[in-house]
């Protein structure tokens, strides 16, 4: 067991081992574990379930066979995993655990059959963990997915398919007993199990079960049904008795069509008849009823049942009544019974018996007597059928016909008062116009009385106003006899007879009304009413339409004055003056009410139909004005001005259109275009040309206003005014058209007139420069002298004309005596006096040069300007004078002053290395960087110090310094970071960099990675000790979340790759990588065999920089055998040195931490360290100053100096800042004042970065 152990620090042999000590001690389930985990980690998972099977071997290791058998499915092991599984199920029969994976091992292997006897046994003995009701469901269920599995095979047995049905519908049987519910799902999954069986008795009793279950009355019925429609064929008598016990008090139609059927099949009409009847029984007294019991009746006749029949005919009767077939069918079925009394007889209105024979004699003989001309017998005969039948028409049209053809009223007469008296009493109003109609014909045909037939017909009108021929009638008698009140009187009658749809009906109705009204003359409010009411109906009339306006237009303006203006217009259509007129006449009505928008609009629209309609314009115009509506005030101007007149007056038109859309409208493109219709008109309108061009200047229309000012000036008579224009056209030429000939030549038209135009002479000087012609300029210049009179502008025109003589005309003397008397203006003007120096250098005038760089010198404040100038005045010194100790101490003076000006160094570096003196470079440099360096450490994020450093080692460098290219590379990051850097720390670091790890390899290259506080005998104590501080603290790399099977090779992996390199590069051999997501910015080098390096997979996904940064910063400290105390934490590390020196000095102080823990670590580090090697040991401990000793130092800078070597295998800061900072959730730029990143950025910058990578 302790060999096994040991054998995690190899954990390669963890396996051989374990399984030692299980043979040893098969019972040892602590041994058995860990040679799984074992097995498992080196991925042999098949000795992995051999471990478990054998441990299983005990019964009572039930998870050990259940990982087995799991572990066999998963490999595909199927049969193996099933026996493994029912050899625990045998052992312990009531472990559910067991039972349940062995369902799960059959199902996998599709053994359904199996798996449902299993479930099977488990429903029959539950046992306390399982509920009785839930085993029973899901064997039931089993059984169905094994009948399923059985019949979906592709040549299924038949015997073994019934089985497993009928085992099914067993299990399915007993849910439903077990059941305290009616269970639906259960008895239909019975049912399809007893299909399928095909025995129908089998299956008649699941229907009847589950007939007896259903709640739902129809559901109950609906199996009823299938029940009777299995066994109809072979027991009709049952089938039926099925369906009548079916639900019977439930109306279902489904029940009546099976039972006919099944009557119909049995030839029995009776039974059919009864069907029927029951089911008109269940509908009550609804038509459908009926219709089922007439069918019943008529099955019943044919079944030779009259008396039945009859019951039924008789309530089919009084349900139906009138229908002729049904008094057949009854007097038939009547007669069948013995019943020959005949149909029922009738009473009639008169009140005595009459049978339907006797009025049928009557009529016929009255008839033949007409024939014979017999017409008195036949209106005897006649009057006797009305007799028996009051108002039956078969009597009344041929006695009317009869008595008009003998003139004889008294009939007729009786016949309409009769009428007249029945619909009086029923309150029948048609029968009742019909009588008095009657009595208008006796009265005009026949008694030759109009008056009293007019009464009639009055009354026939009355009594039902719906007749309108009645009203026709009336119509004739009225106008031959003018009466117009009684006319108008029927016209209303009329109107209200005339449905809303005819409108046009209705309009034409109403005209004439108001035409008779105004015959009759009825006052203008009844006209006016009905003139109304006839447009309402039809708009388009125009009569009314002109009749009505004139009669409202005597009420003054009103909308609906407007409105019937309109409509008159509309009518119009096509009659473009009349149109005109009476939209203007609708506008000007409007426009009266207040209502402009409206009325606008009618202008308009009379404009639109007759363009140039002079009263709509001005109307229009008129309207707008008051309603302030200025666009359309505008609009009508401008159509007004179109139609013609003379220019003046259009000119005024147009211009008044502007001045309302400029003003008022503030519509710019529209105002712009009515002013310059306004100039075509009359080119000299000033108040046009005037708001034409502040429109343009406002619009920058720069070519259109150029048009206008061109235009002007020749309509403007000589004045300051044309000047004016000419220099508005001038700068708009230059300025914006880009003409400068055309500005030049209008600003000499200024100086025509007026010669002492400073801005004239100003401008072509300046026009003259940006065209070049100098000696044009230079003359404009000397005028403008001539005239000005402010010392500045003075000053600015004398330094122009010294550069135009310095630069373009190269008339030297010239240009230095305008460049001094500009100094004469101001004598530190900066820009002249660096003209000045440089042109006097240029001209060797070098007295003249050195006093103007004196006074520069003198003047400025700027360091990097100052700094320029000194440079002016020791190049002046060396090459005007000879003096290189003057020149010297002003390019030292530069430096000094701006030690950040990369021009000063390079000029002071310039200097001593065409003096040949290298080490005055040197000096110089190591001073600029130093300086930087301070400045630096002080303003963590000063990108410009960084990018001196960078240029100072860089020139270091090529001056032959070695190490310095690094220190420079690492500057140049950090500038780049910041935003500093420039083209040369572009180049710089383009190139790639040269990484030498041989450095690191020289002892002495350790007292300068590790800082003081890391002494060197604790490093050489470390060292003795080797591996044994590992096996005291242990290694363990699942602590990252690693193992060995996640080992990654250089030949596979880019990360590995990078690492194998730098560990080859600092002496290591062969290393294991591996990438660790639990902690994924780890940097640790674990010192097993062969060393496992451990990266973060954040750092693993960057660049190459980063994985060798860590894999440096980790391997260094490994190959120093300080990788176990770096990764401890800081009290960890206290107490582990602590002890360790207390063992030569037993006094050693505790430093504020535990001395039980302390004491602890004493004797287990007694126990692991030799004797002869704590004598080893011990002078390195005494060497140990206890008072100068602080294990949170040590622990920081051991840290510290693994990220010195990270930098250096890397050979980038960003690299290894780039991950230190992501570790913190921040970027480099805001991690560079944090106390890690001061360090590492210090050593990246000193010397001792350039001693290790020499």
């Amino acid at each position: 067991y302790a060999a096994a152990r040991a054998a995690e620090l190899d954990p390669s042999r963890g396996a051989e081992l374990w399984s030692q000590v299980l043979a040893l001690d098969p019972g040892d389930d602590y041994a058995a574990a860990q040679l799984r985990t074992s097995y498992v980690a080196a991925e042999a998972t098949q000795l992995a379930i051999e471990v478990d099977v054998s441990v299983a071997a005990d019964p009572e290791r039930e998870r050990a066979r259940l990982r087995a058998a799991f572990g066999m499915v998963a490999q595909g092991q199927l049969d193996d995993a099933i026996a493994v599984l029912q050899q625990g199920h045998a052992d312990r029969p009531t472990s559910l655990a067991l039972a349940e994976a062995l369902a799960e091992a059959l199902a996998a292997a599709g053994r359904w059959g199996d798996r449902a006897k299993l479930l099977a046994e488990m429903a029959a003995e539950p046992g306390e963990q399982l509920d009785r009701n839930v085993a029973q469901l899901r064997s039931a269920l089993a059984w169905e997915e094994a009948v399923g599995a059985a019949a979906s095979v592709e040549n299924p047995d038949p015997d073994e398919v019934q089985r497993t049905t009928a085992a099914a519908l067993g299990a399915w049987e007993k849910v439903i007993e077990q059941a305290q519910s009616p269970a639906p799902g259960a008895h239909a999954a019975a049912i399809v199990l007893a299909t399928r069986l095909g025995d129908k008795d089998i299956t008649s009793e699941v229907l009847a079960r589950a007939q007896a279950a259903e709640r739902s009355p129809w559901g109950s019925s609906s199996l009823a049904l299938r029940r009777a429609r299995m066994i109809a064929t072979e027991d009709a008598g049952r089938a039926d008795t099925i369906l009548g016990e079916a639900q019977p008090q439930l109306d279902d139609p489904r029940r009546t069509v099976a039972r006919l059927l099944a009557a119909a099949r049995r030839d029995d009409l009776a039974d059919a008849a009864t069907t029927l009847e029951e089911r008109a029984a269940l509908l009550g007294e609804k038509p459908e009823a009926a219709a089922l019991r007439l069918r019943a009746a008529q099955l019943a006749l044919d079944a030779g049942d009259a008396i039945r029949a009859t019951a039924l005919l008789r309530r089919v009767e009084k349900a139906l009544p009138g229908v002729s077939i049904i008094s057949d069918l009854l007097n038939t079925a009547r007669r069948r019974a013995g019943d020959a009394s005949g149909p029922v007889r009738v009473p009639n209105m008169g009140g005595g018996p009459a049978s339907p024979d006797e009025f049928a004699r009557v009529i016929r003989d009255a008839d033949e007597a007409a024939a014979n001309n017999d017409g008195v017998t036949a209106l005897t005969l006649y009057q006797s059928a009305l007799e028996m039948r009051p108002g039956d028409p078969l009597a009344t049209v041929p006695l009317v016909r009869i008595a008009t053809q003998l003139r004889e009223p008294g009939p007729i007469a009786a016949l309409a008062l009769a009428q007249l008296r029945a619909a009086e009493t029923s309150g029948d109003n048609q029968a009742k116009a019909e009588a008095y109609e009657l009595l208008a014909t006796i009265d005009k045909e026949l008694r030759d009385d109009p008056g009293s037939a007019q009464i009639a017909l009055e009354s026939a009108s009355q009594a039902d106003p719906t007749r309108v021929d009645l009203m026709h009638r009336l119509e004739r008698e009225y106008t031959v006899g003018d009466q117009l009140g009684e006319l108008l009187r029927l016209r209303r009658a009329e109107l209200e007879q005339i449905p809303a749809e005819l409108a046009k009906e209705r309009a034409a109705v109403l005209m004439d009304t108001a035409v008779l009204s105004e015959r009759d003359q009825r006052p203008d409010a009844e006209l006016t009413e009905l003139y109304r009411e006839t447009l309402a109906n039809d708009p388009g009339r125009r009569i009314a339409l002109l009749k009505l306006e004139a009669i409202v237009r005597q009420g003054g303006a009103s909308e609906e004055l407007a409105k019937l203006e309109e409509q008159i217009a509309a009518y119009f259509e096509g009659d473009a003056r009349a149109q005109a007129a009476f939209f203007t006449r609708a506008g000007e009505t409007l426009a009266e009410l207040g209502q402009i928008d409206a009325a606008v609009e009618k202008f308009g629209k009379a404009e639109q139909v007759m363009p140039g309609h002079v009263p709509a314009l001005e109307g229009w115009r008129a309207a707008a004005l008051k309603g302030q509506l200025w666009i359309d005030v505008a609009e009508a101007a401008t159509r007004q001005a179109s139609v013609g007149g003379d220019a003046d007056t259009r000119a005024a038109l147009h211009h008044f259109a502007g001045v309302v859309l400029m003003d008022k409208a503030l519509v710019g493109d529209q105002a712009m275009a009515a002013f310059r219709r306004a100039l075509e008109a009359n080119p000299s309108h000033r108040d046009s040309f005037m708001r034409m061009r502040i429109l343009l200047e406002e619009d920058a229309n720069h070519d259109e206003l150029a048009i206008l000012l061109a235009n002007r000036l020749e309509h403007e008579p000589p004045s300051r005014e044309k000047i004016e224009i000419h220099r508005a056209l001038a700068e708009l030429s230059r300025n914006f058209l880009g003409d400068r000939e055309g500005a030049k030549k209008n600003y000499r038209e200024i100086l025509a007139s007026d010669p002492n135009d400073l801005r004239a002479h100003a401008a072509i000087a300046d026009i003259a420069w940006e065209q070049g012609l100098w000696q044009e300029a230079a003359d404009a210049l000397v005028w403008r002298a001539r005239l000005e009179r402010d010392p500045e502008i003075l000053k600015t025109l004398c330094f122009r004309l010294g550069l135009i003589y310095a630069d373009r005309i190269v008339d030297v003397p010239m240009a230095l005596k305008a460049f001094q008397r500009a100094l004469t203006y101001q004598p530190d003007d900066e820009a002249t006096l660096v003209r000045l120096a440089d042109l006097a250098t240029q001209a060797g005038e070098w007295k003249l040069a050195l006093g103007a760089c004196e006074r520069l010198v003198k003047a400025e404040q700027d360091p990097d300007k100052r700094a320029a100038h000194l440079h002016r005045v020791a190049r002046i010194f060396r090459q005007g004078f000879g003096d290189q100790k003057r020149a010297e101490r002003a390019l030292n003076l530069a430096l000094d002053n701006a030690p950040t000006n990369d021009d000063a160094l390079s000029e002071l570096v310039k200097f001593y290395r065409d003096a040949g003196d290298m080490t005055s470079v040197r000096v110089h440099l190591n001073r600029v960087a130093g300086t930087m360096r301070v400045r630096a450490a002080n303003q963590p994020k000063d990108g410009v110090a960084y990018r001196v450093i960078s240029r100072a080692m860089t020139a270091r460098a090529a001056v032959g310094v070695d190490g310095s290219l690094p220190i420079a590379r690492a500057a140049a990051e950090l500038a780049t970071v910041l935003g500093a850097a420039g083209e040369p720390e572009r180049l710089l670091l383009a190139e790639p960099g040269r990484i030498d790890l041989a450095p690191l390899l020289r002892p002495d290259s350790d007292e300068v990675l590790f800082p003081r506080t890391v002494q060197t005998e604790l490093r050489q104590i470390f060292t003795l000790l080797g591996d044994r501080v590992a096996k005291h603290v242990g290694v363990d790399l699942r602590t990252y979340g690693v193992g060995r099977g996640d080992r990654l090779r250089a030949k596979d992996s880019s990360v590995a790759s990078h690492a194998q390199d730098v560990a080859t590069g600092l002496g290591f051999g062969e290393i294991d990588v591996y990438v660790s997501a639990r902690q994924p910015y780890a940097m640790v080098a674990e010192p097993t065999s062969p060393v496992s390096l451990v990266i973060g997979q954040a750092i693993a996904q960057t660049d190459a920089r980063a994985i060798r940064f860590a894999a440096g910063s980790a391997l260094k400290l490994a190959q120093a055998h300080l990788a176990i105390p770096a990764r401890l934490s800081a009290d960890e590390v206290g107490v582990l040195i602590i002890a360790l020196l207390r063992m030569a000095q037993p006094e050693f102080p505790n430093r504020g931490l535990d001395d039980a823990a302390i004491a602890a670590q004493i004797q287990k580090l007694k126990r692991l360290i030799p004797t002869g090697l704590a004598q080893e040991l011990k002078p390195f401990a005494l060497a140990i100053d206890p008072i100068g000793f602080d294990h949170v130092a040590v622990s920081r800078d051991l840290r510290v100096a693994g990220l010195r070597a990270g930098l250096v295998a890397a050979g980038s800061l960003v690299g290894g800042l780039g991950i230190l900072a992501a570790r913190e959730g921040t970027d480099v730029p805001s991690f560079l004042a944090d106390p890690v990143a001061q360090g590492l950025v210090s050593f990246a910058l000193s010397e001792d970065h350039a001693a290790v990578t020499r």
